[in-house]
């Protein structure tokens, strides 16, 4: 497999007609891949999750990436946590276009309060590769961060991800 397709990753974003090349059991070869990756991922979720949140946190950074990195568009996603930091659920609120995505303040608020949630960590992906935030970044996460104490709730932090980076708004004195 390594010499049809140089490394794993290549492997794991190939076509069934590509597998099909290797043989009969090529398409049996690319489901035991994406099977064993999947496994892989649910361990890593788990202990990315398992504890108290933390935006600094590396398997947290893996978890984000693999979750939002994977498609051409900007995706927002929101971690939900208790009143502890522990996780209690995320969600994708939004998609937009390649080059942005457009917050809906309410339907966050809205997903927060009805699950129990205190906090909340914001994080979304730029598929530029440029893993700083614009100014509509800076812009969204400040009016979040100024309405969520209204209502009882605090960002943890917005984080940007990128196949290779993730950058702190907190961290960066943007929150």
């Amino acid at each position: 497999m390594r010499n049809e397709f140089g490394t794993l990753g290549r492997a794991l974003h190939a076509s069934d007609m590509d597998f099909a090349k290797l043989g009969p059991d090529g398409r049996n070869l690319k489901a035991l891949l994406v099977a064993a990756c999947e496994l892989v991922d649910g361990v890593r979720n788990e202990r990315a999750v398992s504890a108290r949140l933390d935006p600094a946190d590396r398997q947290l950074h893996i978890f984000l990436r693999r979750r939002l990195c994977a498609t051409a568009v900007e995706k927002l996603m929101i971690m939900f946590c208790d009143g502890r930091g522990h996780y209690l659920g995320d969600e994708v609120i939004a998609c937009g276009t390649r080059n942005g995505v457009e917050l809906d303040m309410q339907s966050l608020f809205r997903q927060a309060l009805s699950i129990g949630a205190s906090s909340f960590l914001m994080a979304h992906n730029h598929p530029s590769g440029v893993c700083s935030p614009s100014d509509n970044d800076i812009r969204a996460t400040k009016r979040v961060a100024h309405a969520a104490p209204m209502l009882g709730l605090s960002v943890l932090d917005h984080l940007i991800i990128t196949s290779g980076e993730c950058y702190s708004m907190r961290t960066g004195g943007l929150l």
